[in-house]
């Protein structure tokens, strides 16, 4: 079997969890939506706490999904709440984004609010993984950015640093989606519940640290932005603040 064809099959089996997490756990979903996300992968759901004390933290490959609902509040603790042991900023930035959109209908309303663009992001899912030529490609988040014309995949690569790594992963996955568009669309319309047909190819975004003005300690406008934008890259800048001990992020 070639490349192509595992990364079907490991959609379609993708987009089976994904109708799963839409029919049976969608109770769930709304009562604790804002603290639990449920990430559908080709062996099962991931249940992914949000807790900015524990990010990311949570427990793959369910396949008790009676068990969730019956049982989340126990499931959550155990898997979801223990703080991890070493720092992981791009899991909290994570975590971060998806809880938001949780809390506005799906819309990542932090990266909206910048209006890079003048139509809205909507959250689909995260860390997809797939086949590739050596072990396995992932992405950060997947979106869909909609208007009353178009409606265009996006993929959404993060970073704690101002990594150049980004521009290949961001430009590797979009590939992939555009490369399996009806895969993509069966799964984007599983988890919005209704159809979605794109308009044009993949759209990329990377979300990485801003440059902070010495002099007023805002940040400034992306140093990049231009190289970016030839490269077909709409860049998000970031400076994360504490309050109470939890993260916050403001968003350029």
């Amino acid at each position: 079997m070639n490349l192509f064809d595992e990364r079907e099959e490991c959609l379609i089996r993708i987009i089976n969890n994904a109708r799963i997490i839409t029919n049976r756990l969608a109770n769930t979903i709304d009562k604790h939506g804002s603290l639990v996300h449920f990430r559908p992968s080709s062996n099962g759901i991931s249940i992914i706490g949000l807790l900015p004390t524990a990010p990311q933290r949570g427990k793959s490959n369910f396949r008790d999904f009676d068990g969730i609902n019956n049982d989340f509040e126990n499931m959550f603790a155990k898997h979801c709440t223990e703080p991890p042991k070493r720092v992981t900023p791009e899991k909290e930035l994570q975590s971060y984004l998806i809880s938001e959109s949780y809390k506005n209908k799906r819309m990542i309303k932090p990266l909206n609010d910048t209006q890079k663009h003048l139509d809205n992001l909507t959250f689909i899912t995260d860390e997809i993984a797939l086949p590739a030529q050596s072990n396995k490609i992932v992405c950060d988040l997947l979106a869909l950015r909609m208007t009353n014309l178009d409606c265009i995949p996006v993929v959404i690569e993060l970073k704690s640093k101002r990594d150049r790594r980004i521009i290949n992963q961001v430009n590797n996955y979009s590939m992939i989606v555009n490369d399996h568009k009806d895969k993509f669309e069966m799964l984007f319309s599983e988890i919005l519940g209704k159809e979605i047909k794109f308009t044009s190819a993949c759209d990329k975004w990377i979300v990485w640290p801003g440059i902070t003005n010495k002099g007023t300690g805002e940040l400034d406008i992306e140093p990049r932005e231009h190289e970016l934008k030839e490269k077909g890259i709409t860049a998000v800048t970031y400076q994360k603040s504490s309050t109470s001990g939890s993260p916050s992020f403001l968003f350029k």
